[in-house]
């Protein structure tokens, strides 16, 4: 058809079976692309990231993530990290791994036992649809490469898996990992009018901004599209809100903002797709039981992380300086007595005079008591 011809250039009919391999030259008779048939379930084949050779894509919406990593063949150092970091149980559909330790306690023969559960595996407890950015074997080995520099060679999994006491492998796995979220080359951002995908990752603030193109089947992940809170209580969603993404202070050039772009570069739509800054995903949309897989050639580089403003603690209250007591006499207060009946202008004078009244009332009452005479008070007793 008219519409096929944009698609496929030629028909070609031939003998095949299984086991078989494809071979494509071109005109010159160089050898343009392979494909090796195998016929097992059902799938579709497409170009690998590398180009020349053509994988087959199953129809995995039976299987998980990691059956259908384990099943392609082609992520083996980054399933073997998923393992390694004990991330392959959420993406395999299991539940939460756990040690039990049982010993005899004082009231033999009961036994108290405590169960303890892996630690990271509470960064995707519960948390699927995930879809996975899943780098090849040929990308993780160039990027080891690349850690090891020009003049040394290159670092082994295991090595990498080691750097800064593993923090790094862990924070490039859970980037490329995305939780609660099924991101496809349809997907649209509900109550969004961004021209991008933006998703939150599990490494505190960092995202993920893609470009999708349903028609095209295609994907664009930006490789440095971060956003640079505002220092306020008031945060990129009421800048937005009171259009204020125009304004010369967030379009700082990086002044404050560290950022090119200035400050809330997502919020406010100003992220761009080219080809400099927006990595393209060549194979895309693997359906799975438990989310989506999408091959990347490349390792995507861990964004920077700007933290939101947290307002500082309330200065504490200065302490009442003591009340001076030299150049007057106390109050009832600075003696710490209480009245109910407390006036402050109430002095030390009227205490003296108070206490030396009912010293001479003593004192004429013990001399009448001495003389046999009888003394009535106010009430007349």
């Amino acid at each position: 058809t008219k519409g096929a011809t944009q698609v496929l250039p030629c028909t070609l009919s031939f003998d095949i079976k299984r086991g078989d391999d494809l071979q494509l030259f071109d005109s010159e008779g160089e050898l343009k692309a392979s494909l090796k048939l195998d016929f097992r379930g059902t799938g579709e084949y497409k170009l690998s990231p590398e180009g020349g050779d053509y994988w087959l894509v199953p129809y995995a919406k039976d299987r998980t993530l990691m059956e259908t990593l384990d099943r392609m063949g082609h992520f083996k150092h980054f399933t073997k990290m998923l393992r390694h970091f004990q991330f392959d149980r959420a993406l395999a559909g299991l539940g939460r791994k756990r040690w039990q330790s049982c010993g005899a306690v004082a009231y033999y023969p009961y036994y108290a036992c405590t169960t303890e559960y892996d630690q990271e595996y509470e960064i995707y407890y519960r948390n699927a649809p995930f879809t996975v950015l899943a780098p090849t074997d040929e990308a993780v080995e160039k990027m080891l490469k690349e850690l090891g520099g020009g003049y040394a060679p290159a670092l082994t999994v295991e090595e990498y898996m080691g750097l800064d006491e593993g923090n790094m492998a862990k924070d490039m796995l859970k980037y490329h990992v995305i939780k609660g979220h099924e991101l496809t080359t349809g997907y649209r951002q509900p109550n969004s009018t961004l021209p991008f995908v933006h998703l939150p990752t599990n490494r505190n603030n960092s995202e993920i901004v893609a470009f999708g193109n349903k028609e095209f089947q295609s994907l664009c992940v930006h490789e440095d599209c971060v956003e640079a809170h505002t220092q306020d209580e008031y945060g990129c969603k009421m800048q937005v809100e009171w259009d204020k993404c125009g304004e010369d202070w967030m379009n700082d050039a990086g002044l404050f903002s560290k950022r090119e772009l200035g400050y809330c570069e997502i919020s406010c739509g100003k992220c761009k797709k080219s080809p400099e800054t927006c990595t393209d995903v060549p194979v895309t949309d693997i359906k799975a039981k438990n989310g989506v897989l999408h091959v990347l050639d490349r390792v995507l580089e861990v964004p920077d992380v700007f933290e939101e403003y947290v307002p500082p603690p309330p200065e504490p209250e200065p302490e009442p300086e003591p009340a001076s007591i030299l150049n007057r006499f106390p109050t009832f207060g600075d003696l710490g007595l209480t009245d109910e009946q407390d006036n402050t202008e109430e002095t030390i004078e009227d205490l003296i005079e108070l206490y030396l009244s009912s010293r001479r009332a003593r004192r004429t009452r013990q001399a009448e008591e001495r003389r046999g005479g009888v003394v009535l008070d106010g009430l007349g007793r």
